[in-house]
């Protein structure tokens, strides 16, 4: 099945590390964003990305997208290791992350997928000094009529953590309007996360 026809509005995104992704166009903008007080740069040097969704396949398919996202640390995709009747056991999960060797956790969540309606008016030209230039140019098109537009946006929150001292050390809130598949979502947020922390100077 292909990956555009596959619902996004299912996703979960579990301890993915987003923090060292390349450059690439973004319909993507944070909205939020907090960090741990007294918090320097992170540097993690192995990193694992879990996506936690009902359809195996998409699972595997946004961990691949991660991991492809990670340019500067060692990534690798929790379906390798973590078995899907295994997502649901805390314990289990945690001892497969202690064996994987991981040193940075990120966690993401779908906060919201909806649709907003706007309207927009017609179009009505503006002021020209020639009456009759003006009139031949605007008649046909001074009063089309205002047209309503809806469109998708996709909150996922993005929360990393130490996993030495198991501590929330950075946390924010995404937006992406019209994605239109998990390749393009996942990079698009990675960016954002990717800016915004940088920002702060919490990446180098």
């Amino acid at each position: 099945m292909p990956r555009e026809s596959r619902s996004i509005s299912w996703l979960y995104f579990i301890i993915p590390v987003l923090l060292f992704v390349g450059a690439g166009c973004s319909s993507t903008s944070m909205t939020k964003s907090w960090r741990y007080p007294e918090t320097g740069p992170l540097e993690f040097d192995r990193v694992m990305a879990i996506v936690l969704v009902q359809d195996p396949l998409l699972r595997r398919l946004g961990e691949n997208a991660l991991v492809r996202q990670i340019v500067a640390a060692e990534a690798v995709a929790s379906y390798r290791s973590v078995p899907e009747e295994d997502l649901g056991d805390e314990a289990k999960v945690r001892e497969r992350i202690a064996a994987s060797g991981v040193d940075g956790v990120v966690v993401m969540r779908l906060v919201y997928d909806e649709n907003e309606v706007t309207y927009n008016a017609g179009t009505y030209p503006g002021p020209y000094y020639s009456f009759w230039g003006y009139y031949s140019w605007a008649y046909p098109i001074a009063y089309q009529p205002g047209y309503l537009q809806t469109d998708r946006l996709v909150g996922i929150e993005t929360n990393v953590y130490d996993v030495e001292t198991g501590k929330l050390v950075w946390s924010g809130l995404s937006r992406t309007k019209n994605p239109n598949d998990v390749d393009k979502l996942v990079a698009e947020t990675a960016k954002a996360v990717r800016s915004e922390m940088k920002k702060y100077g919490f990446l180098r």
